[in-house]
């Protein structure tokens, strides 16, 4: 937005989107005059290609960002958002960022592992093992990564006594519901758990889109 603000929302995009992913959300958190910055991942939209690491190296592109709003913006109040892999990047790099002070996560995945399982079996029928740990590793070694340091579950409680709120749709094939349940059930107190029946991966807004505005609104509104 113009106006000039010292409040920000950084919007975390999914694997395959790119910034634009966050646009219905950005009125909603305008209106409440909060300025919305929208990176496109690495490998993504108008950024240089690059290995996909759902999430592990996608954190120093929103490391970046932060970095953006406190030295140039001289913003000094920071929220986040994220969709799936971005709501997993979000909720880890939020639990190793205490300044960031409130976090909302859409149809967010609680672990890599267990996403992929998930997918494999869902894409290509195939079991979780001999050949997931094998998957695992190749791409732990072509990505340079720990699959270790990419479940959320494992992080999010350290976001407390930070807000977070949580949303998920009960027909989220990619990611699936019990995921955000998990999520939410490994968060610390102040949590909430928004369930949008019938909804899709990300498509959440578009389904609800009164719930979702509400909700956005009332907690950027009151933690910004």
């Amino acid at each position: 937005s113009k106006q000039k603000s010292s409040k920000a929302v950084i919007s975390v995009h999914g694997r395959g989107a790119t910034r634009r992913e966050g646009v219905r959300y950005i009125k909603a958190i305008h209106d409440l005059g909060i300025n919305v910055i929208m990176p496109d991942l690495r490998n993504c939209g108008t950024s240089q290609k690059y290995f996909n690491s759902m999430s592990y190296h996608e954190k120093k592109d929103v490391q970046a960002v932060f970095d953006y709003l406190k030295e140039v913006k001289k913003v000094d109040s920071i929220g986040i958002l994220g969709f799936s892999m971005g709501a997993a990047t979000s909720i880890i790099f939020m639990a190793e960022h205490p300044e960031i002070k409130i976090g909302i996560f859409d149809s967010g995945f609680s672990d890599f592992y267990e996403v992929i399982t998930v997918n494999a079996k869902k894409d290509y029928g195939l079991p979780k093992y001999p050949l997931l740990p094998v998957v695992a590793m190749l791409y732990e070694i072509r990505g340079n990564l720990k699959t270790s340091e990419m479940s959320p579950k494992q992080y999010i409680g350290k976001i407390s006594p930070r807000p977070v709120l949580i949303l998920h749709g009960t027909s989220d094939s990619t990611v699936p519901y019990r995921m955000g349940q998990e999520l939410y059930d490994n968060a610390k107190e102040p949590k909430e758990f928004i369930t949008i029946k019938e909804g899709k991966h990300t498509r959440l807004w578009q389904k609800e889109p009164e719930t979702i505005r509400k909700k956005v609104t009332e907690y950027y509104g009151k933690y910004l």
